[in-house]
């Protein structure tokens, strides 16, 4: 390789020209040699360097450069080697090729075989500083290794301060010991699976070791395959490394500033959100209703309407100041750790000794977090139901159901919290760094199992579900469901009444036995086409694929936070920048990525808001076509005067918050010019107001 430079090219490309003179700048395999218990290093191809007399000077400092930044090799007997070797850090993979194990017992450390005695070889004969600038390093292993041999491999993989990348190369060693030529095997598809069980021994061992080195970066366990009798494909799979992995090596640097950075999202959301109300309140000081309500909505009905959203919008504005304050506090003031530590010293006070471990003190700390938390939204959700609520005659709560419907909620949290938590800490401690693929199924059919059972054991403990009374309205329905096919097993109505004047219809249930729920409210405020208008509605998400596709991007949402997760759940610098410095618990892994993952959350939100809005219309259109499309704009009028729901909003506000479209966008979409026979849509009866469910609103 040769090189003419010219002295006026800049000093930084003249620099890097003779940098790249003197080894190529790009990931390759350095390989190391053991003989008697001595690393004889492979050198690098020479270079042949042609300079002219000006360009000399600046050659020579760029080699002391290369220099500096070699592995030294210590010699048998001797304190500094002649021989080193030049490394480039970030790109060089140093492969130990494993000769050494078929020669004569290691003396360095004992007498340790295999990759433990490799390793320990490899450490004696570099110097701590040398040992910290290998970031990948790639070695033989010629049989299945042991869990207890682990133990010895990561006691010497610690010394490797600054190791990104381990990749495990599986030999043959049959062939090997015969003195045949080298070559990478191809296991067949039987053998996979002791690949992948080594693959988990390796990140349990870590995360073991982890625990009690926490200055030692944790490197990328993986078991590498081969059928080449050429080494160029390690740093095929290196510079491939999984996107996952990568990343996680990426965020977790010691001065990451991980506190900082989640609490300018958390302000930075709650000012953008501020924003949004801002613009949304003076939408609602509006004193003319929408066109296509005006001859709909008594001016009387729309000023009230309107005065229901400012009061909504003033209570948000000072409850979302005080959540805002609530999270800062929680973290300047390190609260997750001096919580953590105060539970884990209740443990050790009270629980049995068996009791001691990470999952019964996570599960110990999540209930007691959740009943901070229940405690600090207290005085919002008082405010909410008794003062506001209360004041546009929405609350139907009397104080004694109030407070036993919060006995209720935090007793079932304290039921199905425990065995879901166990579960999910379970498979993150047993499965290895590919947890969340079985996280991910475990969500999934844990969602299937509270589909199945929430009518029958959940519901009924706040609601009552009383069979539908035979008549007009239950023909109609049946008679709807007959005609699509839908599967309608049970016909029910609950009693919305008991605790609000709530108006809301909605199904649940299994693909092939569907219930549908409609609320009393409904049905006493509406007429039975009107009411059979909002189910086709309904209806028409099931049959258009709306639940089932919701339910696939849930899953594929689920799949995206567990792999994500798995950048997170080793990155020592985002838990001791929380205060967890002796420590990392999973469940507080989890805790602080969720909170890292605030900012992508909210994409995510605005473009399910999106889908939703577009599938609202759709179900709209389906009614339509079924011949419920006067009927269902009567019902969605009725609906929005009697729940004092807004009738106009601010388009940035409502893109980012509404699920639903506005009631002039879906009356528009329906083509409503009004009723025909000039009878006002609402009569008096139905001025009266209810406010619809958030989740399953029309």
């Amino acid at each position: 390789m040769q090189f003419t430079l010219f002295p006026q090219l800049p000093a930084e490309l003249r620099s890097q020209i003779w940098r790249t003179a003197f080894c190529e700048q790009r990931s390759s395999i350095i390989e190391l040699r053991a003989l008697n218990d001595e690393i004889r290093p492979k050198s690098r191809p020479s270079t042949v360097l042609c300079v002219n007399r000006e360009s000399r000077q600046e050659a020579l400092r760029a080699s002391r450069a290369l220099s500096s930044e070699g592995l030294l090799f210590r010699r048998k007997g001797e304190e500094e080697a002649q021989n080193r070797l030049f490394l480039f850090p970030e790109q060089d993979i140093i492969y130990f090729s494993n000769d050494y194990q078929f020669a004569s017992p290691s003396t360095v450390d004992g007498k340790m075989e295999g990759m433990a005695g490799t390793l320990s070889l490899l450490a004696a004969s570099m110097s701590p500083t040398d040992r910290a600038k290998i970031q990948s390093l790639a070695i033989d292993i010629y049989e299945w290794t042991e869990a207890a041999d682990l133990k010895e491999i990561f006691q010497e993989l610690v010394k490797f301060e600054g190791l990104k990348a381990l990749v495990a190369v599986m030999r043959d060693p049959v062939e090997k010991k015969l003195g045949t030529e080298r070559i990478f095997v191809e296991w067949p598809w039987s053998q996979r699976k002791p690949a992948q069980d080594l693959q988990t021994k390796l990140w349990k061992i870590s995360r073991h070791t982890l625990r009690y080195n926490l200055e030692w970066k944790e490197p990328t366990a993986q078991v590498v395959l081969y059928r080449d009798s050429t080494l160029p494909s390690i740093i095929t799979r290196l510079v491939k490394m999984d996107i996952l992995q990568r990343l996680a090596h990426f965020l977790d640097r010691p001065l990451f500033p991980w506190k900082k950075l989640i609490v300018g999202f958390s302000l930075a959301q709650y000012l953008f959100e501020s924003y949004l109300s801002v613009r949304q309140y003076q939408v609602l000081k509006n004193t003319r209703p929408p066109k296509v309500l005006a001859n709909e909505v008594s001016q009387e009905v729309f000023d009230k309407s309107q005065a229901y959203g400012r009061a909504k919008a003033q209570f948000s504005f000072v409850s979302s100041l005080y959540g805002q304050i609530q999270n800062t506090a929680f973290i300047y003031y390190d609260i997750l750790p001096k919580l953590w530590g105060l539970t884990g010293s209740w443990l050790l006070q009270y629980a049995p000794t068996r009791f001691s471990g990470e999952i019964s003190h996570s599960i110990v700390f999540v209930l007691t977090f959740i009943i901070i938390q229940q405690v600090l939204s207290l005085p919002t959700s008082i405010y909410s139901t008794f003062v506001l609520e209360e004041k546009f005659g929405f609350n139907k709560q009397t104080p004694k159901l109030f407070v036993t419907d919060i006995l209720k909620s935090q007793m079932l949290a304290f039921i199905l919290a425990p065995p879901i938590l166990a579960g999910f800490l379970k498979i993150v401690q047993k499965t290895g760094n590919q947890f969340f693929y079985y996280l991910w199924l475990f969500g999934a059919a844990l969602q299937v199992f509270m589909i199945t059972v929430y009518p029958i054991t959940i519901l009924p403990l706040f609601n009552k579900l009383s069979p539908l009374d035979p008549g007009a309205l239950k023909t109609g329905v049946e008679g709807l469901a007959a005609r699509l096919n839908f599967p309608l097993k049970e016909l029910y109505v609950i009693d919305g009444s008991k605790r609000s004047a709530h108006s809301n219809a909605y199904f649940f249930g299994l693909p092939w036995k569907k219930h549908i729920v409609i609320y009393d409210t409904l049905i006493e405020k509406s007429e039975t086409d009107e009411v059979v208008a909002v189910l086709a509605h309904e209806l028409g998400h099931w049959s258009l694929g709306h639940t089932t596709r919701l339910f696939a991007i849930s899953q594929v949402h689920f799949f995206y936070i567990f792999s994500l997760f798995s950048v997170f759940i080793n990155n020592k610098s985002l838990y001791r920048s929380f205060g967890f410095h002796t420590s990392m618990p999973i469940i507080i892994g989890f805790i602080l990525f969720s909170d890292a993952l605030a900012p992508m959350d909210t994409v995510i939100k605005l473009l399910m808001n999106i889908l939703s809005r577009r599938y609202e219309f759709q179900a709209d259109e389906f009614a339509q076509k079924l011949g419920y499309s006067t009927e269902l704009a009567k019902s969605l009028i009725k609906l929005q005067i009697q729940n004092l729901s807004t009738m106009d909003a601010d388009w940035m506000y409502a893109t980012y918050h509404f699920s639903h479209p506005i009631l002039s966008e879906r009356l528009g979409a329906l083509g409503w010019h009004g009723d025909k026979s000039g009878e006002s849509v609402v009569d008096e009866k139905s001025e009266s107001v209810a406010k619809a469910s958030g989740r399953d609103e029309l």
